[in-house]
Parts: C-alpha cells; structure tokens; sequence
C-alpha cells in the first residue's frame, strides 16, 4: 500500500490489485503482494484452531470470516450493506440472498 501511494498508482488499479489481482495481474510483484488480504484472510484463533470443524461453533466460525471478508468489501466499494442478505431479501437493494 505504500508502495502504491509513494508510485501515485490510480486507485482504480490499486482496488483491482487489492480484490482480484491474482486473476488480473498474476505474473506481477505488485499483484502477488496485493492479494495478500484476500489470499491469506482473516485469523481467527478461537474459531480456526481451537475449535474443531466438527462442532456447531467451529463451523460458524469457518463462516464467518469470509463472510467478512465480502461484506466488508462490497460495503467499502459499493456502499451497500450485505450482512443482512445472509437471512432474508434486501427490500431496497439488488443484493438477494441467492447472490
């Protein structure tokens, strides 16, 4: 990220490298490196080593994370919320819960 500041790379290409750069610019330093957050995902102690995948919690913890990681995206990029659409229809938005 500073590396892209200090370069003034263009936004748009910087939320490319961020979201999808595997896929977009895979023979790349900047890309591989980008994809970090996305590749690697988040850590939750609790949820991923100490709870086994058999039980209930472990599972939701599983979700949850990349759940996280979506929706959070969505809401910085698209400024709607998803969070919701996991157990109903959006009334207002285009985000169904099949999506």
């Amino acid at each position: 990220m500073i590396r892209a500041f200090n370069a003034d790379k263009p936004f748009p290409r910087f939320v490319q490298e961020q979201v999808a750069a595997d896929v977009l610019f895979p023979d790349t330093a900047d890309g591989i490196e980008a994809i970090g957050f996305i590749a690697a995902g988040l850590w939750d102690f609790i949820g991923h080593a100490e709870l086994p995948e058999s039980k209930t919690d472990g599972k939701i913890a599983r979700h949850l994370d990349p759940d996280d990681m979506v929706a959070n995206t969505i809401g910085a990029f698209s400024s709607l919320t998803v969070h919701c659409a996991q157990c109903h229809q959006h009334k207002f938005d285009p985000i169904s819960q099949e999506d």
